[in-house]
């Protein structure tokens, strides 16, 4: 009876990246079959799969690149490996590993253009909705602070956030943080 192709992964070993557009992924399989395909199944912070070939590199080493590392979080990592053994096929899927994506970019947050309510605005309507809009790929919450204390905290997605807000009588400043799941904030 033969046995699995050995694999041995070579990276990524369990490490963290700051802000990657990319994460190398090569592995060595041995043994004395030629090997019929390698390729690596990751999942994603978000629990989706997907599945990229590890071309042959030389020798017994393959890699690619994978470059969907948007999310932040742990992504898991399972190399398959298949030879073929006259009509026999023999799949190694035992070998997996982990890498972890930081977020180190801040956020970016704007008041929509004009802002909500206008700049110096007198009313005597004291419910404004203020509108902010946002970029950030690993939203977490967006707080409304107003004359420096926080007044509203909510969580946010998409491009744009409308903030729901009644102030006091009287002159007020006001402000929006965002923070992302890597503490970064704007």
């Amino acid at each position: 009876k033969y046995m699995l192709p050995p694999v041995t992964i070579i990276s990524p070993l369990g490490q963290s990246f700051n802000d990657v557009s990319g994460v190398l992924i090569k592995v060595r399989v041995g043994g004395s079959v030629p090997v019929q395909s390698v390729s690596a199944v990751i999942t994603k912070p978000d629990a989706t799969n997907v599945t990229i070939p590890l071309p042959h590199l030389s020798g017994k080493l393959y890699q690619s690149t994978f470059n969907d590392t948007m999310k932040a979080g742990v992504y898991f990592v399972r190399i398959i490996a298949i030879v073929q053994l006259g009509s026999q096929q023999y799949i190694n899927d035992q070998k997996t590993t982990t890498f972890t994506i930081i977020d180190t970019t801040a956020p970016i947050v704007a008041f929509n253009d004009p802002p909500t309510p206008v700049t110096g605005l007198l009313t005597n309507t004291a419910a404004q909705m203020i509108e902010v809009s946002h970029t950030e790929t690993n939203p977490q919450t967006l707080t409304l602070f107003v004359d420096g204390n926080p007044a509203v905290s909510q969580p946010y997605s998409g491009a744009t956030s409308t903030i729901p807000f009644t102030f006091t009588e009287g002159t007020h400043d006001y402000y929006v943080r965002i923070i992302d799941v890597g503490s970064n904030s704007a």
